[in-house]
């Protein structure tokens, strides 16, 4: 979920007021001034002075238009922090009418004559003030309504810490535990990727395998052609199956992966295999089909032989109808036709699938996702050159009502689940980050 413009879900929640200070940085101190003149043409001028241009013939937002729309719906912006990172400047600001974003620069190549490739804005989170305590932070992130969910941070010189805020069920009264179990949305693309992997270890497949060796009937003749390396990193040119089709068809009956293919793959690809990158949950349903058609078990069953149980992951599964003892249940404040956004929080079922799939949607723990983490740091999944070896990956799923972030670095891991809308858990890994 990103936010162009018109979002201004929390505005009305108070929190403390903050001692931290923002950081210079010359290109975000440019923005704020010409942002909060309210002007288009200050706001045009910056956006043409920094940002590259869409090239031609790729659809894109209008940059200095959806700015104009969000600073008429939020005032304007004082910043709070300002965090300058190898591929992007966050700036995270509060607006005039105490709403927080968080405002993404995302840098343009070196040798490009514009400062930033594009202009990302979102819901952000109050910086965590100096001295506090993360728990207390915690809670008063909750308090405000910024935050309901599960944290572990851990580190190898010092104890983890688990924590554990909000509630799991607000018409129950039930409290956010360490064991509550939460939708990790797309992380559960790390378990596919792993489950290649092992494959590709055990000789079984080929990074240069294509679809069509181990799907030849697939549906999209030019889609065989890609191979597990393009689905991989997202550039097979497959597209989304969460698409007009699937919510007004039925997903709440789908029960395999098979169930999921009429919604996507005799679509047109988006570019021929291999010259463009898109983000791809049809991509990665695919390479579940490959995973069952080569290890021979469904995929479900894979993933729990295979990753769940050697990891220690007991508490992990995708349940059917997503029925589970103990789970959260997700709330968001962007239901309405998908896009409509509002203000009070409610239940997130509309749209939910029967059972998630090898692009995501399994429930799991902050502790099953430590135990992951660990495994796939010490060898115990995967070994050799497709072990993770650092410096440092960071993994995101979210959907509305949900939101999974881990951060593994050498020696610490993070992991946040949240059963409300994202960026939450993602803004709040950046936020706990020393």
């Amino acid at each position: 979920m990103k936010m162009i413009f018109g979002l201004v879900l929390l505005s009305a929640l108070a929190f403390a007021p903050q001692s931290v200070s923002a950081a210079p940085n010359a290109d975000v101190a440019q923005f704020v001034a010409a942002f909060n003149t309210g002007t288009p043409a200050a706001i045009g001028a910056y956006v043409h002075a920094h940002v590259l241009p869409a090239p031609a013939g790729v659809e894109a937002p209008d940059t200095a238009q959806s700015l104009e729309q969000l600073r008429q719906a939020i005032g304007t912006i004082t910043p709070a922090a300002v965090q300058e990172l190898p591929r992007r400047v966050v700036a995270t600001v509060r607006s005039q009418n105490g709403g927080w974003y968080r405002i993404n620069f995302v840098r343009a190549p070196q040798a490009a004559p514009h400062s930033f490739a594009r202009i990302v804005t979102d819901l952000g989170l109050p910086p965590k003030p100096s001295g506090q305590s993360t728990q207390q932070y915690l809670s008063d992130l909750s308090a405000a309504g910024y935050f309901s969910g599960v944290v572990i941070s851990a580190s190898a010189n010092a104890p983890p810490l688990v924590a554990a805020v909000g509630l799991a069920n607000r018409a129950a009264g039930i409290q956010n535990t360490a064991d509550t179990l939460f939708n990790v949305g797309s992380i559960g693309k790390l378990f596919t990727t792993t489950a290649i992997y092992q494959l590709i270890e055990k000789g079984v497949l080929h990074k240069s395998d294509t679809i069509g060796k181990w799907l030849p009937d697939y549906p999209n003749v030019q889609a065989r052609a890609a191979t597990i390396d393009q689905l991989l990193s997202m550039r097979s040119g497959i597209g989304d199956f969460f698409n007009p089709r699937f919510f007004h068809g039925s997903p709440e009956r789908i029960r395999t992966l098979q169930d999921y293919v009429p919604f996507f793959a005799a679509d047109p690809l988006a570019f021929k295999p291999g010259t463009s990158q898109m983000y791809s949950n049809g991509g990665f349903l695919v390479l579940g089909l490959i995973i069952e058609k080569a290890s021979g078990q469904d995929y479900y069953s894979y993933v729990k032989d295979h990753i769940f149980d050697p990891a220690g992951m007991t508490k992990t599964s995708y349940p059917i109808d997503q029925v589970l003892p103990n789970r959260a249940l997700g709330y968001t404040r962007s239901w309405s036709d998908v896009v409509t956004y509002r203000t009070e929080l409610r239940p997130a079922t509309q749209g939910e699938p029967g059972r998630g799939s090898s692009a995501g949607g399994a429930f799991s723990t902050a502790g099953d996702l430590f135990k992951f983490s660990q495994a796939l740091q010490n060898g115990s999944l995967v070994k050799g050159r497709y072990q993770w070896n650092g410096p440092g990956n960071f993994y995101a799923g979210g959907t509305p009502g949900w939101n999974a972030a881990l951060d593994i670095e050498k020696g610490s891991t993070t992991i946040v689940l949240a059963n409300i809308d994202p960026p939450a858990a993602e803004n709040l890994v950046e936020n706990l980050q020393p």
